[in-house]
């Protein structure tokens, strides 16, 4: 019976629940409690045998998301630059339009994949627009001048007989 397994453990689940005969440690990506063993919640993560609580060892790492039963802080790349991961995502977040991806600095991840790694989403700033998480200077000959502009259409042409600096746009 589940009331006699031991504490990280899950007894056989192919046994009938009150006749359960044997009993395996908690395998990474459950916790385990009375027996029962359950998958570690989407956002969070278990890499190690034994553990007893629906917390796991933690939650998914900033740029990743882990769906339920994930055995890795990293277990799955957020995406792409239209999607972020805040830490303890268990799916990419799509960034809205007058923003774009960002992430906190991390050399220790290939340059190859650091679009694939977002964390976070930031304000488009003045001088820019931003669309499907990337961010894009207003043209030459016109300026931005709001903060979280979404499209070119934003950006407003300067004045006949005046001129803006690159500094300015």
């Amino acid at each position: 019976s589940s009331q006699y397994a031991t504490e990280a453990y899950f007894t056989n689940e192919k046994e009938l629940s009150d006749q359960r005969s044997s009993q395996q440690i908690c395998p990474p990506g459950y916790w385990c409690q009375n027996g029962i063993r359950q998958k570690c919640p989407a956002g969070r993560f278990g890499s190690s045998n034994g553990i007893t609580n629906p917390d796991c060892d933690g939650l998914c790492a900033p740029g990743f998301f882990c769906p339920e039963g994930s055995t890795s802080a990293t277990q799955l790349p957020c995406g792409n630059v239209t999607v972020h991961c805040p830490p303890g995502s268990s799916s990419p977040t799509l960034t809205k339009p007058g923003f774009y991806s960002s992430r906190n600095q991390d050399t220790s991840w290939s340059s190859k994949k650091k679009n694939s790694t977002m964390s976070a989403q930031s304000v488009c700033e003045v001088g820019y627009f931003c669309t499907n998480g990337t961010k894009y200077q207003c043209r030459e000959g016109s300026y931005g001048w709001r903060q979280g502009s979404s499209s070119q259409a934003d950006c407003k042409l300067c004045r006949t007989g005046f001129f803006l600096s690159k500094s300015s746009r």
